[in-house]
């Protein structure tokens, strides 16, 4: 299956697994410019990795609620340079160290729990 005409994909809250994921990078490749996955669950890491290896044209994508960690971050960093807004909403497995590998011009939203703080929200410009 190929979707070379896809440009923006919406799949919230639903449940994705990390093949599937892959599946849809495998499809959509560097055309693939919106994904919004908020509250999807069912992928992780290794789902991302695939995403940001076939998608490197990536400039918006929503990850609130999912359950991705700074090694998922440090990939989209390194591979998706179009990057431009990353939504990470109630992504307590994220650190500001991944975040800050994002260059000036990606707006990162960054809302999390914590136990320390009841309810935090930052938004970061990279370096």
């Amino acid at each position: 299956l190929k979707c070379p005409a896809l440009r923006s994909i919406s799949i919230r809250n639903c449940k994705l697994t990390n093949a599937a994921l892959s599946s849809i990078a495998q499809a959509t490749k560097d055309q693939l410019s919106s994904l919004d996955l908020h509250g999807t669950t069912g992928f992780n890491d290794i789902g991302l990795k695939a995403l940001c290896v076939y998608c490197s044209g990536l400039a918006t994508l929503k990850l609130g609620g999912c359950a991705v960690t700074d090694d998922g971050i440090l990939g989209l960093a390194k591979f998706c340079n179009k990057l431009r807004h990353l939504e990470l909403s109630e992504s307590d497995l994220i650190t500001e160290a991944s975040l800050s590998l994002f260059p000036s011009d990606c707006t990162v939203h960054w809302f999390y729990n914590s136990n320390a703080h009841p309810r935090r929200a930052s938004t970061l410009s990279g370096k």
